[in-house]
């Protein structure tokens, strides 16, 4: 009989970021792997989707205007797809933040924003 000890870690949370702008994508990556998330980005909307259905997302930060749809027509499929994930929408068009937030949005962040926004809704 060997005394094997199997080492269970903490399970990093998975990440979603469906923006189309690279930059924003990478700033908020390199963020959230900073403090120890495993981030994906789809620069799309229907691969952000395909992403949601195949690998459930612990958290997803939706941008609104993409170049293939809107992220907020999406929202109540994101939500009834996957109920207990964090669903953070975001936008310079600061008049949707009702209408994310009735549609299965957990979170409404104006663009630009700050990252001690993101740091306090992820730690809340």
């Amino acid at each position: 009989m060997s005394n094997v000890k199997i080492k269970v870690g903490k399970q990093k949370r998975k990440v979603l970021i469906i923006d189309d702008d690279q930059d924003i994508c990478l700033f908020l990556s390199k963020f959230l792997k900073d403090r120890d998330y495993d981030v994906d980005c789809e620069l799309e909307l229907l691969k952000g989707l395909a992403f949601i259905q195949s690998k459930s997302p612990d958290i997803v930060i939706i941008d609104n205007n993409l170049p293939d749809g809107l992220g907020i027509n999406q929202l109540s499929f994101i939500r009834n797809t996957l109920p207990q994930t964090l669903l953070i929408m975001m936008s310079a068009m600061v008049g949707l933040k009702e209408e994310a937030l009735s549609l299965g949005a957990d979170f409404f962040i104006n663009k630009p924003f700050k990252l001690n926004i993101i740091a306090e809704i992820l730690n809340a």
